[in-house]
């Protein structure tokens, strides 16, 4: 298996837990914007296909005005699913979960 070429810029966030909080999405979130990237690639089940979609939006200063009507939800970035569970069907629905702790 090759490596990332070169130039390829990555980030990876691994404390994604089930029914993430505002806090997961938050930590993902500076994540992403501090990395630089230009994708998103959600790999794995349900959790985490539902936090990689609230990334693809335009984000505002606190991601829980997605989730609270204060602010539209908006794609901006390319999302790349790759579901390795079956159940929750979120791979297919634009639909996300979240707890607001």
């Amino acid at each position: 298996m090759q490596g990332i070429p070169r130039g390829i810029r990555c980030a990876v966030y691994d404390k994604v837990v089930a029914n993430p909080t505002i806090t997961n999405i938050e930590e993902a979130r500076t994540l992403y914007l501090e990395s630089g990237t230009k994708a998103i690639i959600a790999f794995g089940g349900g959790t985490i296909v539902d936090m990689c979609k609230v990334l693809a939006l335009d984000l505002p200063e606190r991601s829980q005005m997605l989730f609270t009507g204060d602010a539209a939800p908006k794609k901006i970035r390319e999302l790349i699913i790759i579901p390795t569970t079956c159940g929750t069907g979120s791979e297919v629905t634009n639909v996300t979960i979240s707890e607001l702790k």
